[in-house]
């Protein structure tokens, strides 16, 4: 089983428009809801693929009730923490002329002290059994960054069991934990790093520094350009597969986490689950809401995925 954990997850707006004009009334040509944010993103996707998986994450208010409900209709297992602030709604903005795509984003709201005791007690029986652990997603306000360090160590979670598609001082504090797998996106590298990564080996030589903190391994995704996976030995160039059309790129991140997850699951190695992770993040492409991908056409874009040894 792979246990999927986040505390920030959305209900998601997806709005069509030919056009938007700010400062105008813009009328759209069609508007979708669906279950996203980070964690949900990663659980449905991995649920598309096969599983088997349980979503541990909060939810509030209308918006909440009605992802329980979605997730119910998926088939996607799931231990929900009720909150008595609502879960967020996030907006994607998607032009056809331009092909341009446009994400508003609301922030978490903050869980209380005793929501976030929950969201711990429902953590901990949840390992027993798991073969891998991925935490996604930011914390809400207010939570300590020590949140995500004291879940692994309140549960003796090994490294090799950890996933992580965290950021900032929350994934730093884990690294001496040694996680199997730490990933960022370039902007997110850039952002906890404080300084700007103009070239390769910048990247890589970032990466690097993170592998000698503690992570095994560390992937750095960067849209539609190469992905860097590096170890303190190793370092491998993802060429991202061709898509015939894109229809929304929001998600893409997560599924590749959900891909490496199975990847990893199914026997893979590291490069194998990343070359997996990708074809998915490339089906993910091609469809209008996040993570709902074809999971036999995801893994017939695997032989597209170019890999290349650095160094």
């Amino acid at each position: 089983m792979i246990v999927v954990a986040g505390l920030t997850p959305a209900y998601q707006q997806i709005m069509i428009y030919d056009v938007l004009r700010p400062g105008e009334v813009n009328r759209a040509l069609d508007v979708r809801w669906c279950a996203s944010g980070k964690v949900l993103n990663v659980a449905i996707a991995l649920a598309r693929l096969g599983g088997p998986l349980l979503t541990i994450a909060p939810l509030g208010g209308l918006a909440g009730r009605t992802i329980e409900r979605e997730f119910e209709e998926l088939d996607v297992p799931a231990r929900w923490v009720f909150t008595r602030a609502a879960t967020r709604v996030c907006t994607t903005v998607i032009e056809r002329n331009p092909r341009r795509t446009t994400e508003l984003v609301e922030n978490a709201h903050a869980l209380t002290e005793d929501e976030l005791h929950m969201y711990a007690e429902a953590f901990a029986p949840a390992l027993h059994g798991a073969a891998y652990i991925v935490f996604s997603g930011s914390l809400p306000a207010g939570a300590p960054s020590s949140y995500f360090l004291d879940l692994i160590d309140r549960g003796n979670v090994p490294g090799n069991q950890l996933i992580l598609d965290i950021r900032g001082p929350e994934m730093l504090a884990t690294l001496p934990r040694q996680p199997l797998l730490v990933k960022p996106n370039r902007e997110e590298l850039e952002m906890t790093v404080r300084r700007k990564l103009a070239s390769e080996s910048d990247v890589i030589a970032a990466m690097r520094d993170w592998v000698a903190k503690g992570a095994q391994w560390v992937l750095a995704s960067d849209g539609a350009g190469a992905t860097l996976l590096a170890s303190a030995q190793e370092a491998y160039r993802f060429t991202p597969c061709p898509v015939e059309k894109i229809e929304n790129p929001i998600g893409c991140g997560d599924v590749l986490t959900a891909g490496i997850a199975w990847g990893l699951r199914a026997g893979g190695s590291m490069v194998e689950a990343v070359r997996i992770g990708m074809a998915a993040a490339a089906e993910n492409l091609v469809e209008l809401l996040p993570a709902r991908i074809d999971a036999k056409r995801a893994l017939e874009r695997v032989s597209a995925v170019d890999v290349e040894r650095i160094g």
